[in-house]
């Protein structure tokens, strides 16, 4: 890698070489491709250094001084570019889509579907951050919602909850996943379903790829099998989420799924833990919410919380685990923490 005359490090120190970006053939240094590959040296060379490999460490020490440059070109390149303003008359710091851009790139897909977003869906920045604050922002006054980088929604006041939250080709970007790391439910659930309703095909159970140039306005391939893959991912996130070293069920279950009565679940669910098990029946009328759970146990988690999203957002007053009262819960998140490594099946039952 070269560096500058006087012995300094240009911004792209340590990145790929200028290339291309999915349907756009401009070549550039190009954020989204880098910050991806960062993600996958980080997870290549951890997946190694726990399986044993004698290449680990080596890889490692490479993954970090590349996970280091992008962050420092990236930095730079905020650094470079203007703020941009908000509805409420602010400005917020912009990570651009590209090095030395300094403003918007050219259009939907540079912009928004490649855009600085990724740096939370690949957990490049801490996602309850200042700077995870100014990406969502952006992204949800500026671009979800736009006559020039998403889709032009009239009376924006009246629809931005029903109608954003999402881009061009909806279920192709991780949007929702940046409230899921922020365990900001609600608008998971409202980017969740905003995307799919925007694409999909109830008589035949498909997504097509996108609507252009409005909503309403189908076009693109159908029967779209990556997006149709990540918004299963985004479904089963809500049942199952890997957080590092803890496992959360039931984070992000729409709280109608538990009205009294009702009843939801999954079965032989792969994890990075294992496979579980485990399913919610809502007695929510005589004050109480069963859960049976069949929890991994190939790699034991460091704590498992399992969440009671009750339908009419009470807090937990009581727990019994096996029958037993069992006092390791939160009733501000919602939560029990199961047992650290139980023998066989549990059966919690939250009481309001």
């Amino acid at each position: 890698m070269r560096t500058n005359a006087d012995g300094s490090r240009p911004i792209e120190y340590g990145w790929l070489p200028t290339g291309s970006l999915e349907d756009v053939t401009d070549y550039w240094y190009w954020m989204v491709t880098n910050a991806c590959t960062v993600w996958g040296f980080d997870a290549l060379s951890a997946a190694l250094a726990d399986f044993g490999h004698p290449d680990a460490a080596r890889l490692q020490a490479d993954a970090k001084a590349y996970h280091e440059d992008f962050m420092r070109a990236m930095e730079e390149a905020r650094i470079r570019c203007p703020v941009v303003r908000l509805r409420d008359g602010t400005y917020v710091p912009k990570y651009p889509s590209r090095l030395y851009e300094r403003g918007r790139c050219h259009g939907w897909l540079r912009e928004t579907l490649e855009g600085s977003v990724h740096l939370l869906i690949t957990g490049l920045i801490e996602p309850n951050s200042p700077a995870a604050g100014w990406i969502i922002k952006d992204f949800e006054d500026n671009l979800y919602i736009s006559d020039t980088y998403g889709y032009a929604i009239p009376a924006f006041n009246s629809f931005w909850f029903s109608r954003g939250g999402f881009s061009m080709q909806a279920n192709l970007l991780g949007g929702p996943l940046t409230y899921l790391y922020r365990d900001d439910i609600k608008h998971y659930v409202r980017t969740y379903f905003n995307s799919l309703a925007s694409a999909y095909y109830p008589e035949i159970r498909m997504c097509n790829e996108h609507s252009l140039p409005e909503l309403g306005y189908p076009a693109g391939d159908h029967f779209k099998s990556s997006d149709e893959a990540q918004s299963t991912y985004w479904l089963r996130l809500m049942f199952v989420h890997e957080d590092g070293e803890n496992l959360i069920l039931g984070q992000a279950i729409p709280r109608y799924w538990l009205a009294d009565g009702k009843s939801v679940g999954i079965e032989r669910a792969a994890s990075y833990f294992g496979p579980l098990s485990f399913r919610m029946t809502s007695e929510a009328g005589q004050g109480r919410i069963k859960a049976l759970v069949d929890p991994p146990t190939r790699n034991r988690p460091k704590e498992v919380y399992l969440r009671f999203r009750h339908p009419d957002a009470k807090p937990i007053k009581s727990v019994t685990v096996n029958g037993q009262p069992y006092d390791r819960f939160d009733a501000a998140k919602e939560w029990v923490i199961l047992p650290a490594a139980p023998a066989g099946r549990l059966e919690v039952v939250a009481s309001y």
